[in-house]
């Protein structure tokens, strides 16, 4: 199975596991779930760190490519198609990055792992 990582879930995989649904853990730690990561999440981290809506504590965000990698991890990168199929979703959700992520799953054809009930307006299969 392929699922594209919500931002909050890889920060909380990584700074605090606790918080992950036991669905969630269960598909993360499964080495037969190949797991993506949005570019859009490194480009949500670091502008939420920025704006102060975000503390990472002794975590460096530009520690996250190697980091992913050694997770076993993939990147997901935003080509063009999603990009704009996002900017045509209808504002069930305001938050760019959100449904940026929500875009590329669509594209892609790929379930969300992610505990935002607002993806479930969307064509996207959630999993929590």
């Amino acid at each position: 199975m392929r699922l594209l990582i919500d931002t909050h879930a890889v920060l909380w995989w990584l700074l605090d596991a606790g918080r992950l649904s036991r669905t969630a853990r269960a598909f993360m730690g499964d080495p037969a779930t190949r797991l993506y990561v949005s570019v859009v999440s490194g480009f949500e981290i670091e502008t939420k760190r920025r704006l102060k809506q975000l503390d990472t504590g002794d975590w460096d965000p530009s520690t996250m490519p190697r980091w992913l990698e050694s997770e076993g991890f993939l990147s997901l990168d935003l080509a063009l198609e999603p990009a704009l199929l996002a900017g045509r979703l209808p504002a069930h959700h305001n938050d760019p990055f959100d449904r940026l992520i929500i875009a590329q799953a669509m594209h892609e054809g790929i379930p969300v792992l992610t505990s935002d009930r607002a993806f479930h307006k969307y064509d996207v299969e959630v999993i929590w």
